[in-house]
C-alpha cells in the first residue's frame, strides 16, 4: 500500500529549514551585531525560532509514517 504525502507536511518542512538558517544567521548575529538601529532586538533570532516551532509543528502533525487511527 503507497502512502501519500500532505502538502502541509513538506511545507512543514520548509518553514524547518528555513528556521534552521536564520536562527543560525540570528545567533551569529548575536555575537556580530549588525549596524542597524534595532540590532539589539535580535529578529532574526526570533523569526528563525518561530519558524522553527511551526515548521516542525506542522511536521509531527502531518507525519507520514504514523498508524491513522481506525486503520490497521
Amino acid at each position: 500500500m503507497r502512502k501519500h504525502f500532505e502538502v502541509w507536511f513538506y511545507i512543514g518542512a520548509m518553514l524547518s529549514l528555513y528556521g534552521v538558517l536564520l536562527t543560525g544567521a540570528g545567533m551569529y548575529q548575536w555575537k556580530h551585531p549588525p549596524p542597524t538601529v534595532l540590532a539589539n532586538e535580535h529578529a532574526v533570532f526570533w523569526a528563525g525560532t518561530a519558524l522553527l516551532s511551526i515548521g516542525l509543528a506542522y511536521v509531527v502533525a502531518f507525519w507520514p509514517w504514523r498508524k491513522a487511527k481506525g486503520h490497521h
